[in-house]
């Protein structure tokens, strides 16, 4: 359903509503992290395990497997 809504706005009024379009969407802009903090995210939330290279066995000692 379409609604239609007549625009009974003064010229101050349509200036503040742009204005305040434009503050909103600069702000909106602050919270997109860039690359290096995706980057940075990834990383601080993988385990530990996964980032660390894996401990060398002594020559002779089976890991188990």
């Amino acid at each position: 359903m379409a609604f239609v809504f007549t625009n009974r706005f003064s010229g101050f009024e349509m200036a503040f509503g742009r204005a305040a379009r434009r503050v909103t969407s600069k702000l909106s802009a602050l919270r997109i992290p860039t690359s290096d903090d995706r980057a940075d995210l990834y990383v601080s939330r993988m385990p530990i395990g996964v980032l660390a290279a894996p401990a060398r066995q002594p020559h002779g000692q089976s890991s188990g497997r």
